[in-house]
């Protein structure tokens, strides 16, 4: 697929490679898939997500689990600090209710502390004030205590209970609690997030496939297994040249898009596209170059064609018998087996 690459980096363009196919019919896209995942321009990084889960474990996890706990962990969090919340809410709302009673009552109460041996019980039974009210009230100087204003009791009370539905409202309904999870989430990813550095996309196989254009051609074998590929058919063989101490085997009409079959002296069957072999100019190549063939064995015969041609295949014991060349094709360089 690659035919060669140039470095043409310099001052005004730090990193620039050009990278030039064999063949002008690979789209660009392909091509590109194909450096990346068949060179290092593009590497592959593993990491190893153990945490300790929500159950105090440590383990692997996906992403996916890790996200889905943390949501949980999320929730249980949330409803925490909610509950807290309501608790200091509810508090507060305690201690206004009570002032709001001395308020209404504040002569009689600065009357009762100043004369009283034990102010906390006496206020807590003459206005039926809870501990906690009475000492608050206690807590305060008498002249602070004068100074109290009933319209600023009554708007924080007012405000406390506003929150306290809402806060209740996140407690009792998963509904409200997720929504406002999830609105915490936006307005921090809002505050703090930025723009994503990575592309989220379904991974694309780079299949070394390159689109053949099907166009009639003749495979040329020498007897020594060199092959070559000219253009159209109804070749004179007189004008094939090959080199010395070698001479034609046979020609094969067939398409670019058809197979190249080379069959061992292991009993096993060698497949190369017809359109990856060399063109007719010079002597060509071995066909052994193009496959793996087994140590100690040698090719015998030789077929190109269409996947539906019969091949007549015979050994030398005087068996044989017919194959569909589509058969014996396989992507394998190490070839297929075939004749036991």
């Amino acid at each position: 697929v690659l035919d060669s690459v140039r470095d043409e980096s310099t001052r005004g363009a730090p990193v620039r490679l050009v990278f030039e196919p064999k063949s002008k019919n690979i789209e660009q896209h392909e091509f590109v898939t194909l450096l990346l995942a068949h060179t290092s321009l593009e590497s592959n990084a593993s990491i190893n997500l153990v945490m300790i889960g929500n159950d105090g474990r440590p383990r692997q996890k996906g992403l996916k689990e890790i996200l889905s706990e943390w949501i949980e962990f999320r929730v249980v969090t949330v409803t925490r600090r909610t509950a807290y919340r309501l608790g200091k809410v509810k508090d507060r709302m305690h201690i206004l209710e009570g002032r709001k009673i001395v308020f209404l009552n504040i002569d009689k109460v600065i009357k009762l502390i100043r004369n009283s041996d034990e102010p906390k019980p006496d206020l807590m039974k003459a206005f039926k004030l809870s501990e906690r009210q009475a000492e608050d009230i206690l807590e305060i100087r008498l002249r602070q205590l004068a100074r109290l204003e009933g319209i600023k009791i009554e708007q924080e009370l007012k405000e406390l209970k506003g929150q306290k539905a809402e806060l209740d409202e996140l407690l009792n309904n998963e509904s409200s609690l997720r929504k406002h999870i999830i609105k915490g989430i936006e307005a921090d990813a809002k505050d703090f997030g930025d723009q994503r550095r990575t592309l989220m996309k379904q991974d694309e196989r780079a299949v070394a496939e390159v689109k053949v254009i099907d166009e009639p051609v003749t495979v040329i074998v020498s007897q020594k297994g060199w092959v070559r590929v000219r253009q159209g058919h109804e070749h004179e063989s007189q004008q094939f040249t090959f080199k010395a101490g070698d001479a034609l085997y046979d020609t094969f009409e067939c398409r670019t898009v058809d197979q190249m079959l080379g069959f061992g002296t292991d009993g096993r069957v060698y497949t190369v596209p017809v359109s990856d072999l060399p063109g007719a100019r010079g002597d060509g190549s071995p066909l052994t170059s193009f496959v793996n063939l087994a140590p100690g064995s040698q090719m015998v015969a030789y077929y190109a064609g269409h996947a539906d041609d019969l091949v007549l295949i015979s050994t030398k014991g005087g068996n044989g018998f017919l194959a569909n060349v589509a058969d014996m094709v396989t992507r394998n360089k190490a070839g297929k087996s075939f004749v036991g």
